[in-house]
């Protein structure tokens, strides 16, 4: 009983939280759940609020995914967008064919709304943090 009403009370708080930016997650899977992970646990929480997500999968249609309800398929985009209110879409899909994702970037595109891709925010973290391989393997051969 505690446990339902504590999760009633922060859905409904989340509904209500009208100061941040409001903020559409496409993709329910690993990365979908990383970009709600890092809104909902860093400063980031204050400055934006999640309205739900997004997915093709049919199976997780109508599921709530991370507390976050997923709101239909990349299709209903501009319906969603214009209904919610939405200010930014956070795109997180990695296992994807890259014709699908140019028809999702393109829709998402043509919408009134920033677009932050993170699996390029990853790639980038990896850069910045990995050792380059290829670096350490140029150096350690002599040069002729």
């Amino acid at each position: 009983l505690i446990t339902g009403l504590a999760t009633r009370w922060l859905q409904v708080r989340r509904q209500t939280n009208a100061l941040g930016e409001r903020v559409l997650i496409v993709g329910g899977g690993d990365c979908g759940q990383l970009a709600s992970w890092l809104v909902q646990k860093s400063d980031l929480s204050h400055v934006f609020n999640v309205v739900g997500m997004v997915d093709d999968d049919p199976r997780l249609q109508d599921m709530t995914i991370d507390g976050y309800s997923v709101l239909g398929s990349t299709r209903d985009l501009p319906r969603i967008v214009q209904r919610d209110d939405i200010g930014v879409i956070l795109y997180a899909i990695t296992e994807i064919s890259s014709k699908e994702e140019e028809r999702i970037l393109s829709i998402c595109r043509e919408l009134p709304v920033r677009l932050v891709i993170i699996p390029d925010l990853i790639k980038t973290l990896q850069n910045s943090l990995l050792p380059n391989r290829f670096e350490e393997k140029r150096e350690e051969s002599p040069v002729k």
